[in-house]
């Protein structure tokens, strides 16, 4: 297991990363680990790296605070039966993803920018999600698929 990567518990990992776009590139490598770990097959890892990825980019793109504190973002990975259960936590400015506009239609897709998609596979890609504000920390949890 990557350094990276702090089992929490039986089933339960624990990832940190800083508000920096370089860290991104890291998260192939936990995705590709966990995948390993809990035998997920191609597809699951695809989406399960492309909503983590793009949940991470939003905040370290759109989550600066009006201040100098550095902003963290820790992920726990979980597997519960037939899902795995994502939380993805920060503390940076308040955004709840789940109440912006995700559903493009076709003749908007033109008009996207590049990453404008990010909140719709969140949406599209997961089973359920939820977001709460606790203190200063951004919490969005989704669950993912084990099996497909």
């Amino acid at each position: 297991m990557s350094n990276l990567l702090e089992r929490v518990a039986e089933n339960k990992f624990l990832f940190k990363l800083k508000n920096n776009k370089v860290e991104i590139a890291k998260l192939e490598s936990i995705i590709e680990q966990l995948s390993q770990q809990w035998d997920l097959g191609f597809k699951v890892a695809f989406n399960m790296n492309l909503v983590i990825e793009e949940a991470i980019s939003n905040i370290i793109i759109h989550g600066n605070n009006d201040c100098d504190d550095e902003i963290l973002i820790e992920t726990t990975l979980e597997v519960k039966e037939n899902q795995i259960e994502v939380t993805i936590a920060d503390n940076s400015r308040k955004f709840n993803p789940l109440e912006h506009k995700s559903d493009p239609k076709e003749d908007d897709l033109d008009k996207l920018q590049i990453g404008g998609l990010g909140i719709h596979f969140i949406k599209q890609l997961t089973q359920s999600q939820s977001y709460r504000r606790v203190g200063k920390r951004n919490i969005l949890t989704f669950d993912i698929l084990r099996y497909e």
